[in-house]
């Protein structure tokens, strides 16, 4: 599935940072067709800023919103985390 390879790619991040963009490019594949855990992947990569992809709180709070309105635990409670921390207004 969509989700599997970008757990896959995601997982080898640390070794090969390109793997990251093909992780985000799975990842949003996923989004579109309403993968909620997708969308909490997606706000985690633009939330710590890994590989190539530089840190966007915007985009992460985006795809964590997105996430929690589809029941996601991972998602709202990552949403609540940034808040909490100030990463957020």
């Amino acid at each position: 599935s969509m989700m599997n390879l970008g757990f896959i790619y995601f997982n080898r991040a640390s070794e090969i940072p390109s793997a990251i963009n093909k992780a985000k490019g799975w990842y949003e594949k996923a989004a579109i067709l309403g993968e909620p855990e997708a969308m909490s992947m997606l706000g985690c990569i633009y939330s710590k800023g890994i590989g190539e992809i530089p840190i966007d709180t915007n985009k992460a709070k985006e795809w964590y919103k997105k996430a929690a309105a589809l029941g996601n635990a991972n998602g709202l409670n990552m949403l609540g985390v940034m808040y909490f921390q100030g990463m957020l207004g």
